[in-house]
């Protein structure tokens, strides 16, 4: 199953640092199943390996000009996208690595 984070928490937002461009952010999450301990992101027991990370966007349309301003919309609003290949390639292996016994 795959799907995005209905994560309760409100801290999806990404920032290059105290300056810069930064802006809401998203995440899509693979669900490894109910047999594997873990809740989603967000939760008590968001610490397991049921659910992984395996793709981002990060909606760009603020410039952070100083760590207390933050202007609106940005110069080059943009959206930046970003998938772990390595976990990509364990969800279509089925498996919760991409390392192989030899």
């Amino acid at each position: 199953m795959i799907g995005s984070s209905a994560s309760p928490t409100h801290d999806n937002f990404w920032a290059m640092g105290d300056t810069g461009p930064c802006g809401p952010c998203s995440e899509i999450f693979y669900d490894h199943g109910d047999h594997i301990p873990g809740g989603p992101p967000g939760s008590p027991d968001e610490d397991g390996d049921r659910f992984i990370e395996i793709w981002n966007l990060v909606f760009m349309q603020y410039e952070q000009v100083t760590p207390e301003q933050r202007e609106q919309p940005a110069a080059n609003p943009s959206i930046d996208t970003g998938m772990g290949l390595e976990r990509m390639a364990a969800v279509c292996r089925a498996s919760m690595t991409i390392t192989t016994s030899t």
